[in-house]
């Protein structure tokens, strides 16, 4: 009503004004508007807020705007209590906090904590504080760098045709690259050997044309018991004695070629035997060769005796549960407890094989695989154990913290296991 009252009373002294000077009438315009102006901004709404970056504070009960404050600036691994740009209650404590797990800020300024990068598909160079961001090598075993999406792409099967690919990262499962149309389908359809029956008929037909040719030649050649001129001729007798020498020429014959092809297929079936043999003599000489060679190299009984007794702890491995929790699980949302393992595991070094070779032996991995492991960090960078751990999740999806724990307790690693307690159960 008040300001109803003040409007009306400008509003006649303006019309009084501009009946008199223009200057008056100009004066007068501006004073209204400022009038009408600051009316309108000391009127509060409940839905209003604060422009700009700023807090907007409100009283409880009734939600009427109390007044705005600048939303402050906080240092590197903190964010402000309060949102900028938002509503608080009046009362509501704000200062600067450390940002939650899984985000970080890296400036000093007054915006909130953003999201980590997640490396799913690729090893963890450096892990999300909350002072910085997390940093991703190449791809995990069993993923290979795509050229063209600069993304990991899942190794698929080999074709062994002589044309397939395998990076790195697929070398170390055994597969290869991924074909976009798959496998050739090759045609290995074998053939079977048929017995050409024809060629023996006309064996048989030339041996008996020729007894037939070689019985009429001595028939010529007897001596003529009469001085007339006589056709050479077969009686009836000379003619079953030629035809039954034909059956018997050609039933040896026959049995000729059966008894020699029955001695080919001997022979044959005797040199498969005999590959055969001989290829398994190979592969078990490849085979203790293998098994003899890491053990020859290391030149320390004593060694040998710790691998030996690692193997046989293995079966002794808690059997996992579903509330235990994965080690993948783990790598990815305690990056602060993953690093301090790797580091602990990364120090010390024993009789010639350090920490994480010796969790790596336990597990079943060979030599071959724990020395990749040693390259792949000389390369790429980054910590020996934390590529171990995805090469077990990897190889094993389902292995969890409880097992990880117990190998490094085997090793007596007390104080690696005693961090990583708290975390074998979700």
């Amino acid at each position: 009503m008040k300001s109803f009252l003040l409007r009306s009373s400008v509003i006649s002294l303006y019309v009084t004004a501009f009946s008199k000077d223009m200057g008056c009438f100009l004066v007068g315009v501006l004073f209204l508007s400022g009038v009408i102006r600051a009316t309108v901004e000391r009127r509060p709404r409940d839905d209003s807020i604060c422009p700009g970056n700023q807090i907007t504070w409100i009283y409880k009960n009734s939600g009427q705007v109390i007044g705005c404050s600048p939303c402050p600036a906080c240092p590197p691994g903190t964010e402000y209590s309060i949102p900028c740009s938002t509503k608080a209650v009046n009362g509501t404590p704000a200062k600067c906090m450390t940002c939650p797990r899984g985000k970080f800020s890296n400036k000093f300024d007054n915006k909130p904590c953003v999201a980590c990068t997640r490396c799913s598909k690729r090893y963890a160079k450096k892990g999300c504080t909350p002072h910085g961001n997390a940093v991703c090598g190449g791809c995990k075993a069993g993923y290979y760098d795509n050229e063209i999406s600069f993304s990991c792409e899942e190794c698929g099967r080999c074709c062994h045709d002589g044309k397939d690919e395998a990076p790195l990262g697929c070398a170390r499962v055994g597969m290869c690259k991924t074909r976009p149309y798959g496998c050739p389908k090759l045609n290995r359809t074998p053939t079977k050997p048929r017995m050409n029956l024809t060629i023996k008929e006309s064996l048989a037909s030339k041996i008996f044309t020729q007894q037939v040719k070689k019985f009429q030649r001595r028939s010529t050649n007897k001596p003529r018991t009469s001085s007339s001129p006589s056709i050479p001729f077969l009686t009836k007798s000379d003619k079953e004695r030629t035809h039954f020498t034909s059956q018997v020429e050609q039933g040896r014959s026959m049995n000729n070629i059966r008894h020699e092809d029955t001695a080919l297929s001997q022979t044959i079936v005797l040199y498969i035997l005999l590959s055969l043999l001989v290829l398994i003599l190979i592969l078990l000489a490849v085979a203790a060769i293998k098994i003899n060679i890491p053990f020859k190299r290391t030149q320390r009984p004593e060694l040998v005796r710790n691998l030996s007794s690692s193997y046989t702890t293995n079966p002794f491995m808690p059997v996992p549960t579903p509330e235990d929790r994965t080690l993948e699980d783990f790598i990815e949302k305690c990056h602060d407890v993953v690093e301090s393992v790797c580091v602990l595991l990364g120090d010390k070094q024993k009789r010639g094989m350090w920490d994480f070779e010796r969790v790596a032996a336990r597990f079943g991995l060979t030599q071959e695989e724990r020395i990749s492991i040693k390259n792949q960090t000389t390369i790429e960078g980054g910590n020996a154990t934390r590529q171990l751990m995805e090469v077990l999740c990897s190889k094993r999806p389902k292995i969890t913290v409880k097992q990880f724990a117990e190998i490094v307790k085997n090793i007596n690693r007390n104080d690696v296991f005693d961090k990583l307690q708290p975390f074998l159960s979700n």
